[in-house]
């Protein structure tokens, strides 16, 4: 959950999984406008796990999402976009994310580590760097 500084909505996942042969997860994303929720954008990201963070970056006026895999996403306020990065961060649970206003990224940090690599992570799409807020 995150606030969306530049929509004034609080930004949600809620978790739905599916049993079957095999559990398969997804994520809705829900809005707060102070005075209802509301689904927000058809096009949510699927997720086949639960390992994601949220957080919003006050640089550029997005949330962004990161999970476990291949794609970080972002949401403008209008659409989710599928982002990417030069790397990304290890597997982890119960990791958070904060913006880190000194340096202008959205950092992941702590969590359950299944590797060596416990470092926090910061987000950079590619050809963009942090960008401190002034």
């Amino acid at each position: 959950m995150t606030h969306d500084e530049t929509h004034d909505h609080i930004i949600a996942a809620l978790e739905l999984s599916y049993a079957g042969n095999y559990v398969q997860s997804a994520i809705e994303i829900w809005a707060w406008d102070g005075l209802d929720w509301f689904a927000v954008d058809s096009s949510t990201p699927l997720l086949y796990n639960l390992k994601y963070q949220m957080a919003y970056d006050g640089a550029r006026g997005r949330a962004v999402l990161i999970s476990e895999g291949d794609v970080t996403w972002e949401w403008d306020g209008a659409r989710w976009y599928a982002m990417n990065t030069a790397n990304h961060p290890t597997s982890r649970s119960y990791a958070r994310t904060a913006y880190d206003i000194m340096s202008g990224c959205v950092v992941l940090y702590g969590g359950a580590i299944y590797n060596d690599h416990d470092a926090p992570w910061e987000y950079r799409p590619v050809g963009e760097p942090c960008a401190a807020v002034a």
